[in-house]
């Protein structure tokens, strides 16, 4: 019997044919085109890169790996001083400091000196010493001078006020409010408490070519709970103009602390051959660092003087230089702001050296957050937040070595992190968000630093090395979302191994020798903490968690 329906045999079979092709062919551009592909060739590439041996050179670069404990700096006994009283002045324990420096301690002997250990306690109030120290006049400078030999003067503002009544130096304008009209100095066994016990607000007058200074010399300085401020008679309020001479704060081979307390719109870059200039305001600027609130060791002293301080729970905007040292040792700064000023929210600079930087903020500076440079040593920056800067976050220059950065968040500068110059340095446990040029940028013949465990996420580049630049260890990273995740041109011995990135995205110059070992491919966001989010709401939430990359960080023990 014929069938009346003989397609009804062949239908399957037909279906087949043509299902089959096409099931393929969509599964084939779903692979395509869901990464799955693009990801397989990532991961082939990605063994191919592998050399031979590299674990051994993993090795290498971990027995090297320098030692980030702060040093000691050394000081010149001066005559008069005991090591009772440094122990007080340099605020460390007198026990430590003898054991340190055993035998005779007499004046002339060079003496190991450690970081700071604690703030200055302020003074009962003034002792009645400062009536007997010496006032000189420099070109119009006043000077307040008390030798070592004498006793230690403990002194005020307004008692200071009392002593230079003859130059109508200071003047009380309000309840707890003095002005300084001209540069004075106090120096040498002074100790200046600025607190709010008895001032609230200190200002120092201001003007074209022309203005005050709080300085002092190897003295000691305590400023807290008051705010500073230059005041410009001509504005009826601080001066603005830091092009043509501005009132600044300076210590120099003394101490400075400076706790709880505002100071802004002070300091200059005036050069030092302007003409026109105020005889006093060019005797006090002789010394330099008067870009706004700064700490400086005399040219020549190194070795022989110190200066240092404890600035704590400050703020320091609209300054040229939020805060500046030259030569300074085992300065600690913990939970500052620095913001709005001209040029660099922090800067370390000139032999800067054993200074622990923690928990503050650089933002919206018109040049770098906080920038060490010119072999500024052995500090830890631990903790602190970076962000908004008209050029980079944290900058190491011009020899700065054996630093460790630990835990920093970096994000919206133009590069989040730069070693320039420096070499022996550990980036380590940091976060980079969104930068508009690099998350990590190692150049000028840099050598030997370690970049480990940090998350570099979005930008052009996520690690970029170049400018004969050597020996870099990068381990542990996490990089995603930037457009290259590693870039080298004119680099030597970089060993990249173990990182986390996003896909197969290098560019690396030919004539660079690098060292791949395994490399996790693996498209997953990175959750941004709540600060970057909170201030850019129009961002997409990311997700992934940081946990499992920071608390494995050894961080300094009672200092993140």
């Amino acid at each position: 019997m014929v069938s009346k329906h003989p397609l009804r045999h062949n239908l399957k079979p037909a279906m087949l044919v043509m299902v089959v092709p096409f099931s393929i062919g969509a599964f084939v551009v779903w692979y395509v085109l869901s990464g799955m592909y693009g990801r397989a060739l990532a991961e082939a590439g990605n063994e191919r890169l592998v050399t031979m041996g590299w674990p051994a050179a993993v090795q290498a670069f971990q027995r090297h790996a320098p030692d980030y404990s702060r040093k000691f700096a050394y000081y010149q006994v001066k005559d008069g001083q005991t090591l009772a009283t440094l122990a007080d002045w340099f605020g460390v324990d007198q026990a430590k400091l003898a054991s340190l420096n055993p035998g005779l301690v007499v004046p002339g002997t060079t003496i190991m000196v450690p970081p700071v250990d604690h703030p200055l306690a302020a003074a009962p109030g003034p002792n009645g010493v400062l009536t007997s120290a010496n006032v000189a006049v420099d070109q119009g400078m006043l000077h307040i001078k008390q030798s070592f030999r004498n006793p230690k003067a403990t002194t005020t503002i307004p008692d200071l006020m009392r002593l230079l009544s003859p130059w109508n130096a200071i003047q009380q304008i309000g309840p707890a409010t003095y002005r300084i009209t001209r540069p004075i100095s106090v120096e040498d066994n002074i100790q200046l408490d600025v607190t709010g016990a008895t001032v609230k607000k200190l200002e120092l007058q201001s003007g074209h070519l022309a203005a005050a200074c709080l300085c002092s010399s190897r003295s000691e300085v305590l400023i807290k709970d008051t705010d500073i401020t230059s005041y410009d008679p001509s504005a009826h309020g601080p001066d603005t103009n830091a092009g043509d001479g501005r009132a600044f704060v300076r210590n120099i081979n003394g101490r400075q602390d400076i706790i709880g307390s505002r100071l802004e719109y002070l300091g200059t870059g005036l050069p030092k051959a302007t003409t026109g200039i105020d005889p006093a305001f060019a005797s006090a600027r002789q010394d330099g660092a008067t870009y706004g609130v700064s700490w400086r060791v005399s040219d020549g002293t190194f070795g022989s003087n110190i200066t240092t301080g404890w600035v704590e729970n400050s703020t320091f905007d609209h300054n040229y230089i939020g805060a500046y040292s030259y030569g300074g040792s085992g300065i600690t700064w913990k939970n500052n702001r620095f913001e709005n000023n001209t040029t660099y929210g922090l800067n370390p600079h000139n032999d800067s050296n054993n200074a622990l930087i923690t928990g503050n903020t650089f933002d919206h500076n018109g040049l770098h957050g906080l920038i060490l440079t010119k072999r500024s040593d052995y500090n830890i920056i631990q903790g602190n937040v970076s962000y908004d800067n008209r050029l980079h976050g944290i900058v190491l220059n011009d020899n700065s070595s054996h630093n460790l950065l630990n835990g920093n968040l970096s994000y919206r500068n133009t590069d989040n992190f730069v070693i320039y110059g420096s070499s022996f340095n550990t980036l380590s446990g940091n976060q980079s968000f969104s930068p508009a040029r690099s998350g990590v940028r190692i150049s000028n013949a840099s050598s030997d630093n370690y970049i480990t465990n940090n998350v570099l996420e979005g930008g052009p580049h996520g690690l970029y090395i170049y400018n004969s630049s050597t020996n870099v260890l990068a381990t542990g990273n996490w990089i995603h979302g930037a457009r290259k995740a590693l870039q080298t041109q004119g680099a030597i011995n970089v060993v990249f191994a173990s990182n986390e990135i996003d896909g197969l995205r290098y560019a690396i110059a030919p004539s660079d020798r690098l060292i791949f070992g395994p490399n996790t491919i693996n498209r997953i966001d990175i959750t941004p903490p709540a600060a970057v989010l909170a201030d850019n709401p129009s961002r997409p939430t990311l997700w992934r968690s940081l946990t499992s990359l920071v608390k494995n960080q050894n961080l300094i023990p009672g200092h993140f």
